[in-house]
């Protein structure tokens, strides 16, 4: 069988399988119609992205003159080599190791990133909030407001003079009556 054949035979099985996944006929076309459609910046870190798609074009612009051109089969169209990229390409997609896979899966990871990221600075924001609202709250309530602080220690001095006052009159009670000891009552 001479290479044309070979190649016709391996293009149309490639374009099978790549019309099989998007479900419409010229699979090999949706394919690098995909490819195009792409974002530059997202393909640089796939290093065969160029020229696979390059490639894919070439081969289907052969694979379509040999279709539709007379005594195409005839002329020397294709080598070796570009049979065995397109038998390569096949088992790529099959094993996911193509362009589109591997963008698809740097993709999943730079979103689980970017996911954890977002997680870690929402963290990182609340804590912040919580730590702001706290030394807001902090300084209103030690604000130098002069009757905060007057408020402040008449609290304390009424506790303390309370206290006081308690502590007399366990004494008193316990020198009026001893048989109550009050004393042993409360400290033991």
């Amino acid at each position: 069988m001479n290479t044309n054949n070979a190649f016709f035979n391996e293009f149309n099985r490639l374009d099978k399988l790549c019309s099989d996944i998007y479900g419409e006929p010229h699979g090999v076309t949706c394919y690098i119609n995909e490819m195009k459609e792409k974002n530059e910046i997202d393909c640089r870190s796939i290093s065969s992205w160029h020229d696979d798609l390059s490639k894919l074009i070439k081969y289907r612009h052969i694979r379509n003159h040999l279709a539709h051109e007379e005594n195409a089969f005839n002329e020397s169209l294709c080598e070796q080599e570009d049979i065995d990229y397109l038998y390569n390409f096949y088992n790529r997609i099959m094993n996911e190791q193509d362009p589109l896979s591997e963008l698809r899966r740097l993709q999943k990871n730079k979103s689980k990133t970017t996911n954890y990221n977002s997680s870690y600075k929402e963290v990182i924001n609340s804590i912040n909030t919580a730590t702001d609202d706290t030394a807001k709250s902090y300084k209103t309530a030690t604000s130098s407001n002069g009757s905060d602080k007057l408020s402040f220690m008449k609290k304390i001095l009424f506790f303390i003079l309370g206290a006081v006052v308690a502590c007399g009159l366990f004494y008193l009670l316990s020198y009026l009556f001893p048989s109550l000891r009050f004393w042993e009552l409360l400290f033991g």
